[in-house]
């Protein structure tokens, strides 16, 4: 899983727990948002993707502003483009 290189990106400078609100909550809009302006954005959810297509398993949390339902969709092209 991916991890920020620098200490100065959201996930790294706030409580943890925002990271993991439940979905559609106002905390979880929160951290949302706080990725879309991240510099580390696309490897945090190139990240995941590749963990999620690997196992096969959704792992739980915000990862480069999308909720754990809302990354299906990357799987998803995944298979479609690589079939």
């Amino acid at each position: 899983m991916y991890i920020a290189e620098s200490l100065e990106t959201p996930c790294q400078m706030s409580d943890p727990r925002l990271w993991f609100a439940k979905p559609g909550t106002a905390a979880a809009m929160v951290a949302k948002r706080a990725c879309f302006d991240c510099a580390e954005r696309d490897q945090c959810i190139d990240s995941v993707v590749r963990y999620e297509q690997k196992t096969g398993q959704i792992q739980y949390g915000i990862y480069g502003g999308y909720e754990p339902q809302e990354r299906t969709v990357f799987l998803d092209l995944s298979v479609v483009t690589t079939a």
